[in-house]
């Protein structure tokens, strides 16, 4: 996170925190946001419905949903490609 780059990706960064280490990196993730793109990859739905605004599933290395996060909620199902 030195030197402001303008695109971060994050693997699991809330793995093995406790849950005041998770909330904090909850906010940081959205400060950050504010000025960078960020990429987080994970499989615990309940960190993309903490921090993120769109929804990206990869299948088989290509991308099978690009949807934003608001969508998918209203949506009784997920189609993907």
């Amino acid at each position: 996170m030195l030197g402001n780059p303008r695109l971060l990706i994050l693997d699991e960064p809330t793995n093995g925190l406790d849950p005041t280490q998770t909330e904090h990196m909850r906010n940081l993730i959205r400060r950050l946001s504010r000025r960078a793109t960020i990429m987080l990859s994970t499989h615990i739905m309940q960190e993309v419905d903490a921090v993120c605004n769109r929804v990206l599933i990869l299948r088989n290395g290509k991308l099978a949903l690009d949807q934003g996060l608001a969508e998918l909620h209203q949506s009784k199902r997920m189609q993907l490609r």
